[in-house]
């Protein structure tokens, strides 16, 4: 997620004074099949419900009085890929119309140039700021494949040269072992197609050891995490996290909404448990159901959902202005402890 503003003070408690940054999940279909995603399991245990976010919808929940508090929208996948929203060439063209600007990350391997293109267009139209990020692994099919499963190299490359004429693009690239040798190689296939900035990570989605899904962890010292790093922190058993947190959504104004409606704080926070709450699952999720913060969310659930309540409304709440923080000390969420307690080193 990227920095929306500073966060202000206000009777003892963190408050949401600036404009937000909104990380948005337009769909939960996606083409490719990554071992690491947590999607296949979803899909293979039936609770990911697949949707998709109408222009219609977006509108609705983010009218033009509402965009005037939004600084950025972010679209970005947990379960799906925004390339796969049919309406998201009209939701972008509403934001940047508006003066909010976009960024959008996907895998790339859907539509055609002509589509990018045209989404790319709409930068140069308003003279807005958008921005792509697409998912490259490899300087091969046969490199790039063996994490991004089911897509095409030379499409997305095709799909990034395109969109490059109107608006800025870039390369995000996932490092295992498998693939740590060939980062400079992907980057530079990747210039050569139009992007002008990269971003590189090892894979946070190591459990428990160096091994998983099939993967090994990245070895390179080039490449190691660093734990304390803002937007995807790699977190795991090989450091010594505290409970003393330190929220990202407080101090980035960041906010998360998923296909579904409901509001967030962030995405980590949202994950598995907005799917429970769009199945009805109220129980099932036994980490949430001891955990007083979220307990209260799923009970109330209609009040955080954009498709019943407004954006401000929300907000503005107890929930989200002073019993969100006040529950890092009280009774801290075990995925705010994960994503956003210090690091002791």
């Amino acid at each position: 997620m990227r920095n929306a503003g500073v966060v202000k003070k206000g009777n003892g408690h963190s408050v949401y004074t600036d404009k937000f940054t909104i990380s948005v999940e337009l769909s939960t279909f996606c083409n490719a099949a990554c071992p690491q995603c947590p999607r296949p399991a979803a899909v293979k245990n039936k609770w990911l419900k697949t949707d998709n976010v109408s222009y219609e919808q977006f509108v609705e929940w983010f009218p033009k009085d509402t965009l005037d508090k939004i600084k950025l929208f972010d679209f970005n996948g947990t379960f799906g890929d925004p390339g796969m929203c049919p309406d998201l060439f009209e939701i972008v063209h509403y934001c940047l119309k508006n003066g909010v600007d976009v960024s959008i990350n996907t895998n790339g391997s859907m539509r055609d140039p002509e589509f990018w293109k045209l989404i790319a267009y709409n930068n140069k139209m308003y003279d807005a700021n958008l921005t792509i990020l697409f998912d490259v692994d490899g300087s091969t099919q046969e490199m790039h494949s063996k994490y991004r499963v089911g897509t095409d190299l030379h499409k997305i490359l095709q799909n990034m040269k395109a969109a490059s004429e109107f608006c800025n693009v870039g390369s995000f690239t996932i490092v295992f072992k498998h693939n740590q040798d060939d980062v400079d190689n992907t980057i530079q296939i990747c210039k050569d197609n139009g992007a002008t900035f990269h971003e590189v990570i090892e894979s946070t989605r190591f459990k428990y050891g160096n091994k998983y899904q099939g993967l090994e962890r990245c070895t390179d010292e080039r490449f190691k995490a660093d734990p304390n790093k803002k937007g995807r922190p790699v977190r795991d058993d090989r450091f010594n996290i505290t409970d003393n947190i330190k929220c990202k959504s407080f101090e980035d104004n960041s906010l998360r909404v998923g296909v579904h409606g409901y509001l967030f704080p962030c995405c980590f926070l949202s994950q598995d448990v907005e799917e429970i709450i769009a199945h009805d699952l109220i129980w099932i999720d036994k980490l949430n159901d001891n955990n007083s913060l979220m307990k209260k969310y799923i009970h109330n659930k209609s009040f955080f959902n954009l498709n019943s309540n407004s954006f401000s409304n929300i907000v503005e709440s107890e929930w989200f202005k002073i019993e969100l923080k006040k529950s890092f000390t009280d009774d801290p969420h075990w995925r705010c402890i994960r994503t956003c307690g210090e690091v002791k080193c």
